[in-house]
This record gives C-alpha cells, sequence and structure tokens, in this order.
C-alpha cells in the first residue's frame, strides 16, 4: 500500500514515503524504516493517505505536505473529505501534528477518482491533482456526461489546483479575480451523486478561486518542471484513452468530460475543441493532450504520471527523456520530449522496463538524485 515517496534533502540524505492506511515513513541510509507518524484517514477503495510532498524550504521550515481523506473522527464530512496540509516534522524525526496547515479544504472524496497529487513548482506555489469523484459512464452521442465536476468552477474535484505554502491563493491564479456566472448552462438533473451530503455543483459562481486548470478525470499524478514551470499531468481515462497533459499556461481546460484523448479521435466524444469555452468561456478551447496511449488495443488501462529526467547522475542518452508509468500493464515507458519540453515526440515511446507479473504496480515516479532510493 506504498503511495507515495520523497526525498527529504536534509544532511542527512533521507527518503520519506507514505502509505495508504495512513503512516509516514522515513528510510535510513542504511535501510533502517521509522515511523514519523500515522494519521487518521478514512481508507477504502481509493481513499486514504494519498500524497506526500516536502516544503521547498524544508532545511529552515521542517515542514511536509500530506494529502489524504479526513476521517470522520478528525472532522472530515462528505463535502469536506479530502484535505491538503503541511506539519512540522520535529527533530527526532516525528510528526507535531498540532502544528497543522491547512492549506486546502472542503474537497467530496467517496470511493474513487480522489487523486492524490503534490507538487512544488519553479514558482514555489504547490500544485495538487484532484480527482473528479467518479460517477463513470459512457461519453453520451449527444448532452453532458453526468458528472461534470470536471467543469463546473465552483468545485475543486477534476482539477489541478495551486496554493502558496500558507495556504493562501496566488494573485496570478487565473479565476481569482472572477466575478459573476461563468456560464448560464445548469447541470443535468441526472447529475451523480457519489457521497450523500455532499453538494452537487454547478457551473457558475463562486469561482474556486485555487483552480489552476480544469478538465481532468484523475490527475493521479503531477510533475512540475523545474526548468520551464510547466505542469506536467497523467490524467487516468475512462473508456478509450489514457492521456499525458502538459499546462503551459494558467486556466487551461483539458476537456473532461466532454473530450476523453484528443478532439476528433475514435472513443473521445461528440464534441470539437470549442465545446470547453462554451461551457466554461473563460477557459479557452479544449487542450488535446500532449501524449495519448489507447485501451483498444492495450496500450495502457491506469496512467502514471512521470517526470523528464535530467540529473547527471543518469546516462546522456537519458536526460531530457520523459519517463511515466502504467499500473494495470504494468510496464514504465520512456518518451522524447520537445526541444522547448512542451510536449512529447510522437512514435518516440519506447518500453523502458516491465514490472514483475505478481504484486502492486508502478504508482508513482520519483526524480531520484544519487543519495535517493526507488521505493514506488
Amino acid at each position: 500500500d506504498l503511495v507515495r515517496s520523497r526525498g527529504l534533502g536534509d544532511v542527512y540524505k533521507r527518503q520519506l514515503f507514505v502509505q495508504k492506511t495512513g503512516a509516514v515513513r522515513i528510510r535510513a541510509l542504511d535501510g533502517k524504516l521509522s515511523t514519523a507518524g500515522t494519521i487518521p484517514v478514512a481508507n477504502g477503495a481509493e481513499l486514504g493517505l494519498l500524497g506526500v510532498a516536502v516544503q521547498p524550504d524544508f532545511a529552515t521550515s521542517r515542514r511536509i505536505v500530506l494529502y489524504w481523506s479526513r476521517a470522520d473522527s478528525q472532522g472530515g464530512t462528505a463535502s469536506n473529505r479530502l484535505a491538503v496540509s503541511s506539519f512540522v516534522l520535529g527533530a527526532t524525526d516525528t510528526i507535531d501534528f498540532a502544528t497543522e496547515k491547512k492549506l486546502v479544504e472542503n474537497v467530496t472524496g467517496p470511493a474513487n477518482h480522489n487523486g492524490g497529487a503534490l507538487a512544488f513548482g519553479k514558482d514555489g506555489y504547490l500544485y495538487v491533482g484532484v480527482g473528479d469523484n467518479g460517477c463513470n459512464e459512457n461519453i453520451p452521442a449527444v448532452g453532458l456526461h453526468r458528472n461534470l465536476r470536471g467543469t463546473s468552477m465552483n468545485s475543486p474535484n477534476g482539477k489541478v489546483l495551486r496554493v502558496a505554502v500558507d495556504g493562501t491563493v496566488p494573485a496570478t491564479n487565473p479565476f481569482v479575480n472572477a466575478t459573476g456566472a461563468i456560464t448560464g448552462k445548469t447541470l443535468p438533473s441526472g447529475e451523480c451523486v457519489r457521497e450523500p451530503g455532499a453538494t452537487l455543483p454547478t457551473t457558475t459562481e463562486p469561482v474556486r478561486k485555487d483552480i489552476y486548470a480544469v478538465g481532468f478525470r484523475n490527475p493521479f499524478r503531477i510533475w512540475a518542471d523545474p526548468v520551464t514551470g510547466f505542469v506536467w499531468v497523467g490524467d487516468v481515462g475512462e473508456n478509450s484513452y489514457e492521456e499525458i497533459d502538459v499546462i503551459k499556461s494558467p486556466g487551461q481546460h483539458f476537456g473532461w468530460p466532454l473530450i476523453e484523448g484528443k478532439v476528433g479521435a475514435p472513443g473521445a466524444g461528440p464534441n470539437p475543441a470549442t465545446k470547453c469555452s462554451e461551457v466554461v468561456p473563460r477557459t479557452g478551447d479544449c487542450v488535446d493532450p500532449a501524449h495519448v496511449c489507447t485501451h483498444s488495443p492495450r496500450d495502457c488501462e491506469s496512467i502514471t504520471g512521470g517526470v523528464i529526467v535530467d540529473s547527471c547522475e543518469f546516462p546522456k542518452s537519458w536526460r531530457g527523456t520523459y519517463f511515466f508509468a502504467d499500473y494495470e500493464t504494468r510496464k514504465v515507458y520512456s518518451m522524447a520530449t520537445t526541444p522547448s519540453r512542451d510536449g512529447l515526440v510522437e512514435g518516440s515511446r519506447k518500453v523502458f522496463m516491465e514490472l514483475a507479473p505478481t504484486g502492486a504496480g508502478a504508482v508513482s515516479y520519483t526524480h531520484l538524485r544519487a543519495h535517493e532510493t526507488v521505493l514506488d
């Protein structure tokens, strides 16, 4: 049930990782494991302790960031299930839960599509990948998908959010000054509710000011390029495609649930790129993924977003290459990036390695430095 690992980057060069059931663990260089703390989580299905990140100023702040589904005993409710907070890791490598600083709140979190992605960007802000809460169905030939959370501006679900380390919303977030109705469209009456008591989303005000990008199904893993600042998203698909999306400008709409995969591709749905700006005018047209892999023929079925490798610790031939994985097919892929690192070169994808046929698939892909050890 290992979920995520991160290098602490301090003088001891240790590795921090979390387990779905709530444990935060530290691996020393000699391989010994210790438990920094255990947070009470609502567990089961895709709920639990889902992500971890190390604050960039860890050397002085000693803060780590956790993404988890808050248990009822800890104040979790239907409309406030998923939480992102930072905590101080004390000198004795024990989390001081009394130092909690809440960064993201009021996120619904039923059984699945809860995201869990955390990444600090070149700008110092924290990017958070949140799933759309499920409600699977075929994209209809006409009309709208019943689950519009990914394109609903008053909902954080199906989005990539951006916040500062103190929990405030950056003034440069794309919708921070949005006022008035985003659109006159209303949700269909059959919009599904996955968790009793959760508030139905709408496509109108009030806009969530922490929204950075829109239109994702389950951005399970994301990575912020320290060179360009672009945010790379592995978005888990539904019927036809898994996506790698690159957020190059704040406020972009990546299509879900109006389009799955690339506009006009078989099985992507009936909508043109203009459907995104029709439903949510401020986002512009739907943005095509940088790459898709298909369910049929079976390329992949549950994508795990990756990283671009740059470190001189890696062979020169690998540098500038994007690596990602698929949980179901148990393969790790490599792809060449464009010269400006804003996309992927079609036709360059290769199987880099295949995991053992039994056991868990790849749930995280961390850009490790020489002192760090692969734990996931």
